[in-house]
């Protein structure tokens, strides 16, 4: 039985720190329908990142999703090395495999791209970042269902209030608020359909130096969180 009511939890921005310290064991599976549409905290972002328990493609596929911006974990998780533009430092990101069938551009920060090094040294003979079955020579990437069932399955064994990768969008969002990054821009770099009449039909400007910009001030800010 949960010992506190809904009514009597705080604040989504403090939700999960608050069922981490007042529920235990089962309750805490019972308590994280109460965290629905919530972000993560800097410190569990931290944690994360920072963590043991992943086998280590899972801890770079969730530093991955993090230090380009919050992108759709599919998007992550499947993407073939053919996408990106290292020198240039940008990954293009195909209409077709896009959910607003648009063409999408993320600038790669140091941090993303030091990221991308490491991938590239765990599976250097594969098209694909992540190898299906964590097979060089797979003929796809990971199924959309590999890094959800890893993330349950980490959450299970340590005891943290249950996430999915999906949060991490949401997670990002919020926290690149918090820093000041404009919310225009916070759409641009998740890519986000924009549905006023200027944006869908005039506006074609690529954005590319704004969210540059703003992926360095948010990856800045996760190399001092998580190296302190």
């Amino acid at each position: 039985m949960i010992p506190v009511s809904v009514s009597k939890l705080p604040p989504p921005a403090s939700k999960r720190s608050f069922i981490n310290t007042h529920f235990t064991g089962a309750d805490v599976f019972f308590a994280w329908a109460l965290t629905l549409y919530d972000a993560l905290s800097w410190e569990e972002i931290r944690t994360i990142w920072n963590t043991d328990g992943f086998h280590l493609p899972y801890r770079l596929a969730i530093r991955l999703l993090l230090a380009t911006g919050g992108q759709r974990s599919g998007e992550v998780t499947r993407a073939a090395w053919s996408e990106f533009d290292l020198d240039a430092r940008l990954w293009l990101l195909p209409a077709a495999r896009v959910k607003n069938k648009r063409d999408h551009l993320i600038p790669l920060t140091q941090l993303a791209l030091d990221i991308l090094d490491e991938l590239r040294s765990i599976y250097p003979e594969s098209k694909w970042l992540f190898p299906g079955r964590h097979n060089p020579l797979s003929v796809k990437p990971w199924n959309e269902s590999t890094l959800p069932h890893a993330v349950q399955d980490f959450c299970a064994e340590t005891g943290m209030v249950p996430w999915t990768p999906k949060d991490l969008r949401r997670t990002v969002k919020t926290r690149m608020g918090e820093l000041g990054i404009d919310k225009l821009v916070r759409d641009r770099i998740q890519n986000h359909a924009l549905n006023d009449i200027s944006a869908k039909h005039y506006d074609r400007y690529d954005y590319v130096a704004e969210k540059r910009a703003a992926l360095e001030v948010w990856c800045r800010q996760l190399e001092e969180l998580t190296t302190r």
